[in-house]
């Protein structure tokens, strides 16, 4: 946990030096802000444990020139757990998923112009998984990497509820496109692919390692 807190406090450290780096080169405007939402697909093993969740985002943006940008994003996505994972007759789960990341924008037209652009960078990401009810347990195996849980072996139904959370570096990468509406805000059309690099577990078929997948699709508006 501390690693992480000083990984986060050298990201916003960064973002808050590049002014002095990139100097008054235009007059444009500096800093855009930015904030949305929309729905996020889980791909690869994640798609397997959870549903289709939604998601909200905001950030910062700081135009370094007319046509790159360095972004400060965060993003809040929730998912459902799905029914047929274990073999109980009753459980409730959730899973949410948040990420700080550090982003480089490239708009080929200018930050403050209608068309497309591309995103990529990393970051920080945190996974938590809750189970509030688990009904029906026979006392057998429960082991789903993507939902942090693993129990080869039987164990009792208190060790199996409750909350398991961890942060794991990651990165993204996607496109968008964006609309000017006012003089000075722009509505924007994005989606972007996510990849967290997560721990491995030793699952009763083998070594799984439990990486998130997530494809967020959101519209929103930077200004």
């Amino acid at each position: 946990m501390f690693s992480h807190w000083v990984r986060t406090g050298l990201v916003v450290a960064a973002l808050a030096g590049l002014p002095a780096l990139a100097g008054a080169q235009d007059k444009e405007k500096k800093v855009d802000v930015e904030f949305g939402g929309g729905g996020s697909l889980p791909l690869g093993g994640t798609a397997k444990a959870v549903s289709i969740g939604g998601s909200i985002i905001g950030g910062l943006d700081y135009n370094a020139s007319r046509k790159v940008a360095v972004q400060l994003q965060y993003q809040y996505s929730r998912y459902d757990v799905k029914g047929n994972l274990f073999d109980v007759t009753l459980y409730d789960a959730n899973h949410a998923m948040q990420y700080i990341d550090l982003n480089i924008i490239i708009a080929p037209r200018g930050h403050h112009e209608n068309g497309p652009y591309l995103v990529f960078g990393g970051g920080e990401y945190y996974r938590k998984v809750s189970i509030t009810k688990f009904q029906g347990y026979a006392g057998g195996a429960v082991c789903n990497p993507w939902l942090l849980i693993c129990y080869p072996v039987g164990v009792p139904v208190e060790q199996i509820l409750g909350s398991r959370s961890r942060w794991d570096l990651g990165f993204d990468v996607g496109a968008g496109m964006q609309f000017q509406v006012t003089r000075k805000a722009h509505a924007f059309l994005e989606t972007r692919f996510h990849y967290i690099f997560g721990p491995t577990f030793n699952t009763p078929s083998g070594s799984q390692k439990a990486t998130g997948e997530y494809l967020p699709l959101s519209v929103g508006v930077r200004f």
